[in-house]
């Protein structure tokens, strides 16, 4: 008798403790962050981490007055990791980086979203999705990196490239891995990045030639900062452009990158700000490439 109440003990204790796990997955599963920010002519980038299963919504002020989220205009630079709602709720999609920006009346608001992974407890079935446990960041951009496209699996000797043509792939690979990743850097200033004729800050604003200057320096390359040295190292055809080169106006009087499918974006003016057109919006007079293929 002694050894079935001990039993029936054993089994009502391990029953509360799974109880009281899976309570604390419910709370923490419904937790709520906010994402308080200010409206702003040249707001600074915010940052704010949060976790897959979080509910995240934004709060946005205008001076002292919060706007209503359905009447702000968001973006997300990366929607395959998290998007906006009409009304301010963010939906978390998978591990990453993307950067949230908010418009209204001309005033803006950026923030970068660390999404990482669940704290939720693993399902005690044979098929548990590993994805759920927390990870070291360094393991994160190592797994990141290894789901890219810039890595090649091979299934058989055979299929293994000799050394020049694999020196070659890679160095083309890494050329075109740096061109995407300057166009979408330039693309997040999109309706975020004020005009500021002379001024060389991603932030508080810059002109068409500081604006192609601050996003190569971003990526460790030194070029030119006006408009008219750029028309003079014109060194390609319009039928060479890659994403990532820059197209010359006016003879040395703007400059745009080059973003594919006959798009530029560039810093065009005081009324427009950072923006994306058609390479057409003007007359080209000039293509330069840096980054060498």
């Amino acid at each position: 008798m002694r050894i079935k109440k001990s039993l029936f003990l054993t089994l009502l204790m391990l029953t509360l403790s799974l109880t009281a796990c899976f309570s604390a997955f419910s709370v923490y599963a419904a937790e709520t962050k906010t994402v308080s920010v200010t409206l702003k002519k040249a707001p600074k980038l915010k940052k704010k981490t949060v976790r897959l299963g979080n509910n995240v919504r934004f709060k946005i002020k205008y001076g002292k007055k919060i706007v209503a989220n359905e009447a702000i205009s968001f973006t997300s630079s990366r929607p395959a990791v998290a998007s906006v709602e009409k009304d301010g709720t963010v939906v978390l999609r998978k591990k990453g980086y993307t950067v949230i920006t908010a418009v209204y009346k001309k005033r803006y608001a950026r923030v970068r979203l660390k999404v990482k992974a669940s704290n939720a407890v693993a399902s005690s079935s044979s098929n548990q999705d590993l994805s759920k446990y927390e990870l070291p960041d360094d393991v994160l951009a190592i797994e990141e990196w290894l789901n890219s496209s810039d890595v090649t699996y091979f299934t058989d000797e055979s299929e293994v490239p000799s050394s020049s043509s694999s020196s070659s792939s890679s160095s083309s690979s890494a050329s075109g891995s740096l061109r995407s990743r300057l166009v979408e850097y330039a693309k997040s200033f999109v309706g975020v990045l004020p005009y500021v004729w002379g001024g060389n800050s991603l932030s508080s604003g810059t002109d068409c030639s500081g604006f192609v200057h601050l996003i190569y320096a971003h990526f460790g390359m030194s070029v030119p900062r006006t408009a008219s040295d750029f028309q003079s190292m014109s060194n390609i055809s319009k039928s060479e452009l890659q994403p990532g080169d820059l197209v010359c106006y006016k003879y040395g009087g703007h400059v745009a990158l080059y973003i594919g499918n006959d798009k530029v974006v560039h810093a065009k003016g005081a009324n427009y700000g950072t923006c994306i057109d058609s390479m057409y919006y003007g007359t080209p007079t000039g293509y330069v490439r840096i980054i060498k293929n």
